[in-house]
């Protein structure tokens, strides 16, 4: 089931991004996370190192940072683990 739903979300265009900002930030964070696992990081460690990336007017994407970072370390198959993983997330999100 998971795979289908990344592979649908790796089909969707892209044109929507522009209707949720929020959506194309937590793209990016999935990559960043995306990075973590695939450069041999913990989980643990890797959320505290991307959380400390976002302060001030991004500090509300704190809480999502659990959340994505459990779905791409455990749910996320290594297949997936890619530079589209992000891109593929944010769409999906803007189309919601």
């Amino acid at each position: 089931m998971r795979y289908l739903i990344v592979t649908c979300l790796a089909l969707l265009p892209g044109a929507t991004l522009a209707a949720n900002p929020d959506c194309e930030v937590m793209g990016g964070i999935v990559d960043k996370i995306v990075a973590e696992r695939v450069g041999g990081t913990k989980m643990k460690a890797a959320k505290e190192s991307i959380a400390a990336d976002y302060t001030g007017d991004q500090e509300r994407f704190v809480g999502t940072i659990p959340h994505l970072t459990d779905w791409v370390y455990n749910g996320l198959p290594e297949e997936h683990l890619t530079a589209e993983a992000g891109q593929a997330f944010a769409t999906q999100c803007a189309a919601q």
